[in-house]
């Protein structure tokens, strides 16, 4: 399975490494920068969901389902 990560978390550690060379840092932020961004969306777990109810079921599908499902129609709780 491929692993996605965050472009500006790779720049804060090449801007945290105290050893590069004079223009060696732009130029790992620059390969960095290149690399193609993946085509991915964060899903939103039943859990987090507010259509699913404390119990698993699903008023928008009419499913139960566990607390770590998730579908294309999930819409996040918001916090407090």
């Amino acid at each position: 399975m491929a692993e996605y990560i965050s472009r500006e978390a790779a720049k804060r550690i090449i801007d945290d490494i105290d050893t590069w060379a004079a223009g060696w840092r732009d130029y790992a932020k620059q390969q960095v920068d290149s690399i193609p961004a993946a085509d991915v969306v964060e899903v939103v777990r039943c859990r987090d969901c507010i259509r699913a109810d404390k119990y698993g079921h699903c008023e928008m599908q009419n499913f139960w389902g566990t607390r770590d499902d998730f579908c294309s129609r999930g819409e996040r709780r918001k916090n407090g």
